[in-house]
């Protein structure tokens, strides 16, 4: 059996295995297990919460079912180096990407959870990995699942990459709404200095008042 088979598997093992743990450790050490999934009355947020989980479940079998000699999965790359190319650079980024998203999670503390809770007062983490990046767990997250996509590349793969994204950014569209109302002048401060993924990229506009008091946005 391919070594790249068993390396798909350990990947997803890490990743889920680091979830667990984090809710584990969120409990122990603060008493909460920084969970804010299925919020009765907004039914969007329940429907990107459901498919969350069914994203991890299909990333989950699909990496079981791989492990099989018998298995059988329709790559999209055809030619034998291209393949060997694209497994190992997803090796890279899948366990790249799954360290990123422990470390943050560290650096963040109390203050990590899944979802957002309206009347949670976390405080604002600047420190870190989050002095480059607002959101490096997400990037973390993205960065693995472009490597199990390019280590598995089948259409299931980079269907759950794309859905991962556009679940990602509708997230991060949240929280920022969030992190706004609950700091304000801090978070808007902060978002004008760093990216929302990567450094530079992505900073959030000054809001400039014009002579006759209306707010427009600036660069």
């Amino acid at each position: 059996m391919s070594m790249w088979r068993f390396l798909v598997l350990a990947g997803v093992a890490l990743l889920d295995g680091m979830l667990l743990l984090s809710f584990w450790r969120q409990f122990r050490r603060h008493g909460t297990l920084g969970l804010s999934f299925f919020r009765i009355g907004n039914r969007a947020q329940n429907i990107q919460d459901a498919a969350t989980v069914l994203g991890f479940v299909l990333l989950t079998w699909q990496a079981v079912i791989a492990t099989r000699p018998s298995s059988k999965f329709s790559v999209l790359f055809r030619t034998q180096e291209l393949l060997e190319l694209s497994r190992a650079t997803g090796a890279v980024l899948l366990f790249g990407g799954v360290a990123l998203c422990f470390v943050a999670q560290l650096h963040l503390g109390a203050s990590w959870r899944i979802g957002v809770k309206e009347d949670a007062k976390s405080s604002l983490v600047t420190s870190g990995f989050y002095r480059f990046s607002r959101n490096p767990i997400f990037l973390g997250l993205l960065t693995a699942f472009a490597g199990y996509a390019l280590l598995l590349p089948t259409v299931l793969s980079f269907a759950l990459l794309i859905g991962a994204y556009l679940g990602v950014r509708r997230q991060v569209a949240v929280e920022e709404k969030y992190l706004l109302f609950t700091h304000a002048e801090a978070y808007r401060a902060y978002a004008q200095r760093v990216g929302r993924f990567v450094p530079l990229i992505g900073r959030m506009h000054a809001v400039r008042t014009d002579a006759h008091g209306r707010q427009g946005v600036g660069g």
